[in-house]
């Protein structure tokens, strides 16, 4: 019988795949403990370890005893530190807007001049301007992945992207997945494609806790809380793309 792979959470970020094997040794050295989140392929979502058929008895040890001597009483600077709060590690809707938040900005400063320079016309042919951004943004996301370790719309929206071992991509393993998700997930930029290739990885997403690429890569892909401000200056630049797009096309058109 096949051995279970299992995901967890340590230090706040997501780890894994790994043996289910493995995973009881960490809880057995106490590297894991009770509430460590876990998630594999039969659960619909992140559960506490404690909570898990699998580990609840066997394998996590029970807590030493109480210390008898009161702890010491916190620093004021500690007791001033606000907790980390947690948030879902399912984002879909957030990635969904950290990709386009890329392929608008990759446009607009790259392929926006070019057509204007060359070919116009070719800016109205937004089928044609999709297919071409999409697929070249491929390279370019491999290379930010590789070097700076996240993109303008990942770090935006507080989205970090490691192997499994909690390290950057190289060039070639994060080519494979920008890749991989420009074909399982965006269709290959064709519009009526990408609506269907989309709606069955977001469904896979939101039941399942991983991508097809992510999870045949090894990859983690790990959510912090996004800030207001930072919301705020996505919205504000959609809103702005979008506004753009709509005047160019009013003054291609002769309306304006």
């Amino acid at each position: 019988m096949a051995e279970n792979y299992w995901y967890y959470v340590k230090d706040d970020k997501q780890q894994g795949p790994v043996p289910e094997s493995n995973i009881r040794e960490m809880f057995d050295a106490r590297v894991l403990g009770p509430e460590t989140l876990v998630w594999s392929e039969s659960m619909t979502e992140w559960a506490p370890a404690s909570t898990v058929e699998s580990f609840r008895v066997k394998t996590i040890p029970s807590p030493p005893p109480l210390p008898q001597k009161a702890p010491p009483i916190p620093s004021p600077e500690a007791a001033k530190r606000v907790p980390v709060k947690t948030v879902s590690q399912v984002r879909p809707w957030v990635r969904f807007w950290a990709r386009y938040f890329d392929y608008y900005l990759f446009f607009f400063f790259l392929f926006f001049p070019v057509y204007v320079v060359i070919d116009p016309s070719a800016l109205g042919r937004y089928e044609f301007c999709v297919v071409f951004v999409v697929f070249f943004w491929a390279f370019v996301e491999a290379f930010l992945l590789s070097t700076w370790g996240t993109t303008p719309g990942k770090w935006l929206l507080k989205t970090t992207l490691r192997d499994s071992e909690g390290k950057k991509l190289t060039f070639f393993r994060a080519l494979k997945r920008s890749f991989s998700v420009w074909w399982r997930g965006m269709g290959i930029g064709v519009p009526g494609v990408t609506l269907i290739t989309g709606s069955v990885a977001f469904h896979r997403l939101t039941t399942k806790g991983v991508t097809t690429w992510d999870r045949k890569g090894g990859f983690a892909v790990t959510h912090r809380r996004i800030g207001g401000l930072r919301i705020m200056v996505a919205i504000l630049f959609l809103i702005g793309v979008t506004l753009i797009y709509t005047l160019e096309s009013l003054l291609r058109l002769g309306i304006l």
